[in-house]
Parts: structure tokens; C-alpha cells; sequence
């Protein structure tokens, strides 16, 4: 499920998940997502799930439209990791695929800052790492901070205590990395690499699950051979997934060197007896 962080001016950021869909967003306490303000309608917009993972935010006031990263929005708009929707005047919301990223948005250099459309006098949130937004008033177009930035200041824009208006939000450098975490956490598995016939051959790995290498019919891989009581687990660590081994005998090797833990990297291959198998990431989601 996605998490949804609210930017709100002057106020510190807030994250809420929400377990299903869909999730309605407005001034009316029976929301999902309760944003305060003259500029938010009781029902504003609505996030729906349209299946394959694919989500769409709606707008539902008759009178009050949504900017959707940068775009000015009457009826619907797909959104994904990052996407910003801007609510009325004051609240902007960022969109992420779950709570694990999410926490990126949460603080950081770069700002969320207040304003003035030139065309209308609409006063109201605008990120600085979009070069433009459209007015949600009237669509005239709205430069941000960012083009009138020196260009060895665009995107890191530091925090001012004067400018009570802003609130942070993390660069891009630090969401890049941590989007490129949550790809190896989404595309990793262990296959089997010593050419037993097994029903069992391949184990994907999640990073809300333990995978478990052991000789009991539980486990997500069958070890085979001499083995004293013990079994081997795969899970997600802070940044990586690590083998850890409670083996008693025989001992767990990584790459031919007997540990007890082991953070993986793609092709690394985990020996146990006979048994082997090869941790695997999706070539176009490897990390650095």
C-alpha cells in the first residue's frame, strides 16, 4: 500500500498509511487524509487503485481543482513514487509506494515554498524542484524559486529561519538511493545452484519475510546432505538483504569464506554442504 507524506505550510510534515484503497481526501473529519483550510473542500480528492499497481488521484470538488506534479487537474491523473498533488492552498501531497520510502520526504534541503501567481494573486505551495506549476485558479503558468536560483543552488536550497513559509524536503541524491534500495529489496531471489531436482528451486525475497534455508518442510529452500540441527536465514537489513547462519554443522560460506552473517551483492553464492545457491538481482535494479 502507498504512504502519503502532507507538506502543510509552516507546520512540520506528516506521514499516513492508510491499509486499503481508496483513500479521500478533505476538510470533512471522515477522510483518510484531513487537511484543514478555506482552500480545502469537505471531499477534494480521492487516491484509487487501478490495479497492476497502478494508482490515479481524482479530484472530486465541483469548484476546487488539484495541480498533480506541476499539471492542472479537473478529472484524474495517474501517480507513482514522488508524484506531488497540490490540495487548495496550503497543502501539498507526496505520494510514495510504501512507508519504508516515504521517510525520505520527511525532512531534507530542499523546500516546499509559498507563491504569488502573477495572473491572479492565488497565493499557495510550490516545490522548488519543479521549474513550473500551474495555477490551480486559473492555470496560469507559476515559476518557482528555482529559475531565479544561481545554478550551483537549484535543487539544494537550504533552510531559512526568516522564511517561516517553508517546510524541507530530502534531496534528490538521498531519494535516488533510497529508491534504488527499495528496487533490490523488490527484485532479489535465491536460486538453487548445485543442480538438484527440486520442486524448489527459486526463492523470492521480500523484504517483510524471512527466507530460510533448512532440511524442515517449512523452509523456503531444502537443505540436503550431513547437516546437524540449524538453518540458515535471508532477510532484509536497514539497506540490504544479509544470510545469517544458526547452523551448528556445517558451517555457512559465502564465496568460499565460512561466516556466520553476510550482507549479499549480486552473484554471491551461499554454500552449505553440497548445498548451494546464488543471490540474484534484476540487472536493471542492481545497486551501485
Amino acid at each position: 500500500m502507498p504512504a502519503f507524506v502532507i507538506r502543510t505550510l509552516g507546520a512540520p510534515p506528516r506521514k499516513v498509511v492508510v491499509d486499503e484503497p481508496p483513500v479521500r481526501v478533505g476538510r470533512d473529519p471522515s477522510n483518510e487524509i484531513v487537511l484543514p483550510g478555506d482552500t480545502v473542500s469537505r471531499e477534494h480528492a480521492v487516491f484509487i487503485a487501478e490495479g497492476n499497481g497502478r494508482w490515479v488521484v481524482c479530484c472530486v470538488s465541483d469548484t476546487n481543482p488539484i495541480v498533480v506534479n506541476g499539471a492542472f487537474v479537473t478529472t484524474s491523473a495517474a501517480v507513482g513514487e514522488g508524484s506531488q498533488v497540490v490540495i487548495g492552498a496550503e497543502a501539498m501531497i507526496v505520494v510514495s509506494e510504501n512507508a519504508f520510502t516515504a521517510s525520505a520526504y520527511m525532512g531534507g534541503q530542499r523546500v516546499f515554498e509559498k507563491i504569488r501567481c502573477p495572473s491572479c494573486s492565488w497565493t499557495g505551495l510550490v516545490s522548488t524542484a519543479r521549474a513550473k506549476m500551474a495555477c490551480p485558479r486559473c492555470t496560469h503558468a507559476i515559476a518557482s524559486a528555482l529559475a531565479y536560483a544561481p545554478d550551483n543552488e537549484k535543487g539544494f536550497l537550504v533552510d531559512n529561519a526568516a522564511v517561516q513559509d517553508e517546510t524541507n524536503i530530502v534531496d534528490s541524491a538521498r531519494v535516488t538511493a533510497l529508491m534504488e534500495r527499495l528496487n533490490v529489496s523488490r527484485n532479489s531471489r535465491l536460486d538453487r545452484a548445485d543442480g538438484r531436482d527440486d520442486s524448489r528451486t527459486t526463492a523470492p525475497l521480500n523484504v517483510e519475510k524471512t527466507v530460510t534455508l533448512a532440511k524442515t518442510l517449512d523452509a523456503s529452500l531444502t537443505l540436503y546432505g550431513l547437516l546437524v540441527f540449524g538453518s540458515v536465514s535471508v532477510v532484509w537489513e536497514k539497506e540490504r538483504y544479509v544470510a545469517i547462519s544458526a547452523m551448528s554443522f556445517p558451517s555457512m560460506k559465502v564465496n568460499g569464506a565460512s561466516l556466520q552473517r553476510a550482507y549479499l551483492a549480486h552473484g554471491d553464492v551461499i554454500e552449505i554442504g553440497s548445498n548451494r545457491f546464488r543471490y540474484v538481482v534484476t540487472a536493471d535494479t542492481r545497486a551501485p
